[in-house]
């Protein structure tokens, strides 16, 4: 098939682990036909090596974004996903890699992938410093792949961690999709709203990406809601409204969806929220 597919990566700061990740995808028996970085306002010197990594890899169309002030990873994503020049784009985050083989196993899915699946899910291995798992979804024996409904993807069915997006590009065209840029991370917010509008998502059963969680740096995708958590506050209250016919019907996820609120509206001192969806936690608990 007559595609292009594009590696995007954001980053900040971690040259030293935005250098592993860019091998991952350099080395690959297959390439890209483009790879995004977008610095999003590293205080080191991140940009002079990417401009040295740029010329030792000409192999490869590399697109480059440079942001003097950072704006968060997601709208770093969402930058990146602006200037692609690409159908496809697989997702990649600074401190993990890709695994050998895996553009080629990519381009293989998206061969025999119908038109109407518009993110395809690969699964990942985590290392957590002391030992290697399976990340993402949980596949029956002999199973390649899976499609889960609407209601699945609201209720991470099967899922145990993280699995790895590559999405066709016309989603984000016209600011049809995106992630949501008042926080960091929470993704599954822009793909409940893909899977709530059948936009079509699956699950393969292949394993693209090798996931670095370990202490020993911070992760861009992790919100704050420790320090900041009135935006993210806002986000779910807004995702309850977008999503309501759903947990109306599924009261115990309505239940951990307004203990979710009242914790967030806890922690930033927003009491009338507090009262009112604690009130709502109650009453929704008296039904059931």
């Amino acid at each position: 098939m007559d595609y292009k597919i594009a590696v995007l990566i954001p980053t900040k700061n971690r040259k030293a682990l935005l250098q592993r990740a860019l091998t991952s995808v350099v080395t690959q028996d297959v390439l890209p036909d483009e790879i995004i970085v977008v610095n999003d306002g590293s205080q080191d010197d991140t940009m002079d090596f990417l401009n040295d990594f740029v010329v030792l890899n000409q192999a490869v169309t590399f697109q480059v974004i440079n942001k003097k002030e950072s704006g968060g990873v997601n709208v770093a994503r969402n930058d990146g996903i602006k200037i692609s020049q690409s159908d496809w784009i697989a997702f990649l985050d600074d401190d993990d890699e890709f695994l050998p083989g895996v553009l080629s196993r990519m381009k293989s899915v998206i061969d025999r992938t119908s038109p109407d699946i518009n993110v395809i899910y690969f699964n990942s291995i985590i290392n957590n410093g002391h030992t290697q798992m399976c990340g993402g979804f949980q596949f029956l024996e002999g199973q390649l792949e899976y499609k889960p409904t609407y209601e699945e993807t609201m209720m991470k069915f099967n899922l145990v961690g993280d699995c790895k997006p590559v999405f066709r590009k016309s989603l984000f065209d016209n600011h049809l999709y995106r992630f949501p840029e008042t926080v960091n991370g929470y993704e599954s917010y822009t793909m409940n709203l893909i899977a709530r509008d059948n936009r079509g998502i699956k699950y393969v059963n292949e394993i693209s990406t090798l996931i670095h969680f370990d202490n020993t740096h911070p992760h861009l995708s992790h919100s704050a809601p420790r320090k900041n958590p009135k935006p993210l506050l806002d986000l779910h209250i807004k995702q309850l409204a977008e999503h309501k016919v759903f947990y109306d019907n599924h009261l115990k996820l309505l239940q951990d969806k307004y203990i979710s609120i009242c914790k967030l509206a806890l922690r930033s001192y927003q009491i009338f929220t507090l009262l009112r969806y604690g009130s709502a936690l109650f009453l929704c608990k008296f039904k059931t």
